[in-house]
């Protein structure tokens, strides 16, 4: 029998997440709740008043970039703060208004609570997430850039598209090579013009991914 058969939809598997087997036997007892919040019809944002507040997710449709901002602002948020690992998902669980969330939140309230903070992202993520929003997201990093899209919107789209893929080694696509991704999906014409330019191996020195763009 797989050790993952039996986790529910909303729980990490132990490839999943890089925390204790304690905290994946403990993410087995949350239950699921069917989400309808993809039917939303404009996107969630996340607000964060300063580094001494908790991040909170607003009503919307909740995709990756949100997720992982989220988790970005909620980890600065408790170095700031000096919150105690156990005391961390306590201080964001209610922090997510989607009324799928909430639901999920109360019947798994203890649950969750008992989760450290990266097992708790995983389950939230199984919770709000398509099963194969991995994949997805992935298929995203291969278009090619259109005719009508500006280079510097696209390859910062692209990026942080990759971004939420870090903790997927088969799929992200690290730092040292994001350039040459860009250049390999970004229009023939720009590609050609920048290889002119670069012939000096100028464009590589620049080390500012902005200044880059």
């Amino acid at each position: 029998t797989s050790p993952n058969q039996d986790l529910p939809r909303g729980s990490p598997t132990p490839s999943a997440s890089s925390s204790g087997s304690s905290d994946i036997l403990d993410s087995s007892k949350v239950t699921s709740v069917t989400s309808t919040m993809f039917n939303s019809v404009y996107t969630a944002e996340v607000l964060q008043a300063s580094t001494s507040h908790a991040p909170i997710i607003g009503r919307g449709s909740i995709g990756p970039r949100q997720l992982d901002y989220f988790e970005y602002c909620a980890k600065r948020y408790f170095s700031h703060k000096g919150i105690a690992v156990d005391k961390q998902v306590e201080k964001v669980l209610y922090n997510v208004d989607s009324s799928d969330v909430r639901a999920w939140v109360r019947e798994n309230e203890e649950e969750l609570k008992g989760l450290t903070f990266p097992v708790f992202m995983s389950c939230l993520r199984g919770q709000v997430l398509a099963t194969d929003w991995e994949w997805a997201t992935a298929q995203c990093l291969t278009k090619k850039q259109g005719e009508e899209e500006r280079f510097a919107e696209w390859a910062s789209n692209l990026r942080e598209a990759n971004d939420t893929l870090i903790n997927n080694k088969r799929f992200y696509i690290p730092t040292d090579r994001i350039r040459d991704h860009l250049l390999l999906h970004c229009l023939d014409d720009l590609r050609m013009e920048y290889s002119i330019g670069n012939k000096d191996g100028c464009y590589n020195s620049i080390k500012d991914f902005s200044k880059w763009l």
